[in-house]
């Protein structure tokens, strides 16, 4: 029975993990990571789906890994376990206040439900901008889905161990194939020094009057406003490169909030409940591609999928599809010289 480690354990490790099991039923996976849910960059995410394009990765490839990955939330809206797993729809305006008067209709337009341009009636109520679109998406809820797919993954026979990898070496031998899913950790781990941490810091708040996101789109800044249960909204946000500070900053919790009630000014009463900061593991690519390397104990067959950016919740099950799709290759290939 082949036997497959997937080291990492945020949204793409899981989502990762989860589908090398119900893909290959025959393979022992295991998931290794130092930390695990809720001390990761994917906790401090909105969970919110919606695309943007990364620097240089295939435009297609991430129209088809955003779309599969809708598609993946939308299936788990319609089941018993929505409110298990945390997905659910939130509808809201993305504006723009930066100074151009028409954007371009996104690609994902038709994906996501009701999408429409905003309307004079809309203008009356919104904060100041020149241009501007509703729609309805869908939102995992981090401290609900992370969770739910651990257990997903154990309840397949998954097998969980916290431990540091110092470099993929150190599992040669133990394993067919290795799944890298590392995010930041990769830049020790490979050596992968385009790597280069991002920061967001966002504050929860209590509001539950807030039932719309809104995300405002400035000259120098985006500021978001996203519900993300039934009580609390994740403000933010910012992007910070070049950090590995993980103390929130006040004056940093002080301008977000600001920003944020000059969007809705009933925010100034929202009582402020955590202030948090994440790091987007960004490079040139998502690096998703195999890998053999050779070691003291042979070779050892490698799938890298990491480097998702801020894009991690929009585009993770359809990189885990692909990734999959590579673990099979290699396997098939181990069986093909198994025989020789």
């Amino acid at each position: 029975m082949a036997k497959v480690c997937v080291i990492g354990a945020g949204i793409v490790g899981l989502s990762t993990a989860v589908n090398i099991q119900e893909t290959v039923p025959s393979a022992n996976v295991t998931i290794i990571a130092e930390s695990f849910s809720p001390n990761l960059t994917s906790d401090v995410a909105a969970g919110f789906w919606e695309p943007h394009l990364l620097s240089d990765t295939d435009v297609d490839l991430q129209r088809k890994w955003s779309n599969e990955t809708f598609e993946h939330l939308k299936r788990l809206l319609t089941t018993s376990e929505a409110a298990e797993c945390g997905v659910t729809m939130v509808s809201g305006y993305q504006l723009f206040a930066d100074g151009d008067l028409k954007h371009e209709t996104p690609f994902w337009a038709e994906t996501v439900f009701n999408f429409r341009r905003v309307t004079p009636l809309d203008k009356a109520y919104l904060p100041p901008h020149n241009d501007g679109y509703f729609f309805t998406t869908l939102l995992a809820h981090p401290a609900l889905y992370l969770p739910w797919l651990i257990k997903r993954f154990v309840g397949n026979g998954g097998v969980v161990v916290q431990r540091r990898i110092q470099s993929l070496l150190d599992l040669s031998g133990k394993y067919d194939v290795v799944v890298n899913c590392t995010g930041l950790g990769a830049a020790a781990i490979v050596n992968d020094n385009t790597l280069q941490p991002v920061s967001g810091q966002v504050l929860k708040v209590v509001a539950p009057w807030i039932k719309h996101f809104i995300l405002i789109n400035t000259e120098s800044e985006l500021v978001y406003i996203i519900p993300s249960s039934a009580d609390t909204v994740t403000l933010g946000g910012t992007y910070g490169t070049g950090n590995w500070d993980k103390t929130p900053s006040k004056d940093i919790s002080k301008r977000i909030l600001e920003n944020c009630c000059k969007g809705v000014p009933s925010l100034k009463h929202a009582k402020v409940v955590g202030e948090f900061v994440g790091f987007r593991p960004v490079r040139p690519t998502v690096r998703l591609e195999r890998e053999v390397l050779t070691t003291p104990k042979g070779h050892l067959q490698v799938v890298h999928n990491y480097g998702h950016g801020g894009s991690g919740y929009t585009i993770h099950w359809g990189s885990a599809r692909d990734a999959t799709s590579l673990v099979q290759q290699a396997l098939r290939e181990l069986r093909v010289k198994a025989q020789l």
